[in-house]
């Protein structure tokens, strides 16, 4: 059950959100309130480019922010690709290199649990919100991941 600090928080952004209409302030807050609401330590925001099989991280906050925004993915490809071409949220819990799933990757970075959910609007895949614990060693469990899956619902229509 949602808490209703948790609740007010998705509240809140769909509010903000429903008053704005410039892309970049749009990017910033779904990444930065999804980071805040799940608690996080930082993640991004993938936006499918129209008419590929790609999607560009549009925004991203912690310690890989500068170095990661603009960068391409392929849909299928790394943890984000896989949940964007399945529609389903991944859940990661320790270091993605041991993941039966995802053994053949070369981490980026230490991250401690992640996870990469989809954001849909009707049928379909708009992007991809990642989120990631790096510093905090609780891993992110069920819920939250659920709960970034609402979260992605609730900003899809701005996004598309």
């Amino acid at each position: 059950m949602l808490d209703d600090k948790t609740l007010t928080a998705v509240y809140d952004l769909s509010l903000d959100l429903s008053g704005t209409t410039d892309r970049k302030t749009i990017y910033s807050k779904v990444v930065n309130q999804a980071v805040k609401i799940v608690g996080g330590d930082g993640g991004s925001l993938m936006i499918l480019k129209p008419g590929t099989d790609e999607m560009s991280i549009v925004e991203a906050a912690g310690t890989q922010r500068e170095t990661v925004i603009g960068k391409i993915m392929k849909i299928g490809e790394r943890v984000s690709g896989r949940a964007a071409k399945e529609k389903k949220p991944i859940l990661v819990i320790g270091d993605v290199s041991q993941d039966a799933r995802f053994k053949s990757l070369v981490k980026y970075e230490t991250i401690n649990s992640g996870m990469a959910v989809p954001i849909m609007f009707k049928d379909s895949l708009v992007g991809v919100i990642n989120l990631k614990r790096t510093e905090k060693m609780q891993a992110f469990t069920d819920t939250d991941v659920k709960l970034a899956y609402v979260i992605g619902l609730v900003v899809a229509p701005n996004l598309k």
